[in-house]
């Protein structure tokens, strides 16, 4: 509760105000904002004055998935990867919207007969060869990943229930292991061989992941993947015009809301950083019933620890 009330002060509400609404002394309000001793009894009073707010006012909803350019970008490339097929590598920047827009492919209803879609997750204790294999056995059939004891049967297991126009996302693909991001694309490979139709194979990571595969000097350890590698996809950082679709969902409009939106997304966790900055502009709006404006999101932005 301090870290809204002072987003709402620095926004512009003033502590007298506040001081009204909640019968809490001036003094008293600002003591428990300084976190002073004895100054709990105010916090009571700041909770149900809250809680009138949220009550009061209907919560809009959060848009959640914002269709932008670089999402666009990154479905047409899985899309490729999975009609083609081949192996289609996306890599760039964190907040570009490379997972949130990977799984909502995955949730989008396609056509009957057009293949499935398998989205799974590296992380650093999701490395090694056994541990994404098994990652990929859970994600096609929970019984798969049950029934095998080795990684030989388990891969075999898995291409029997990979089908034509299937495609494999390995999403924080940087994670694994030099065997583990190798040895994927014999699902790619082998799967010519069950079907007159491939799998295909996308990894979505950072920057590292692609500098592993096509780096001059490590080329040669990764000779068969590099050259099976059809679709590149380099995302650094969100577009100009992402931040403007982002806003655009959230009904925010404005110059410098849109100037500020665009300085916010520049920052390491771009999308994702300007999403939480405004959800949290949105409550402190909400509580000084006024709309969502740069000042509001300066402030949102401050009380979130955003070093702009």
């Amino acid at each position: 509760m301090r870290g809204r009330l002072a987003a709402m002060i620095d926004a512009g509400l003033s502590l007298s105000r506040v001081a009204v609404e909640t019968g809490v002394k001036r003094q008293d309000l600002q003591s428990w904002l300084d976190s002073k001793p004895g100054a709990d009894k105010a916090e009571k009073s700041l909770s149900i004055w809250f809680e009138e707010i949220d009550r009061g006012e209907a919560e809009e909803s959060d848009p959640g998935w914002v269709e932008t350019p670089t999402s666009k970008s990154i479905i047409g490339a899985l899309e490729f990867a999975r009609v083609t097929p081949t192996i289609a590598i996306i890599f760039g920047g964190a907040g570009v919207s490379k997972t949130t827009t990977a799984l909502r492919y995955v949730a989008s209803p396609r056509p009957e007969g057009t293949g499935r879609v398998y989205y799974v997750s590296a992380a650093r204790w999701i490395r090694s060869p056994t541990a994404i294999l098994l990652e990929i056995a859970e994600a096609i059939d929970t019984y798969l990943a049950t029934s095998a004891y080795r990684n030989d049967s388990l891969a075999r297991g898995i291409l029997r229930k990979l089908g034509p126009g299937d495609l494999l996302i390995i999403d924080e693909a940087q994670h694994l292991d030099a065997d583990a991001l190798d040895g994927i694309r014999y699902f790619h490979d082998e799967s010519y061989d069950h079907n007159e139709e491939g799998v295909g194979i996308a990894y979505l990571g950072n920057e590292e992941v692609y500098t592993r595969i096509a780096r001059k000097g490590r080329r040669a350890a990764f000779a068969q993947l590099h050259s099976r590698v059809g679709m590149r996809l380099h995302i650094p950082a969100p577009r100009e015009g992402d931040a403007d679709a982002v806003l655009e969902a959230w009904g925010i409009a404005g110059r410098n809301e849109r100037r500020y939106a665009q300085q916010i997304a520049s920052l390491p966790g771009g999308l994702r950083t300007l999403t939480q900055v405004l959800r949290q502009a949105r409550i402190v709006a909400r509580g000084m019933k006024r709309p969502v404006d740069q000042h509001v999101m300066r402030a949102s932005a401050d009380s979130l620890g955003i070093d702009e």
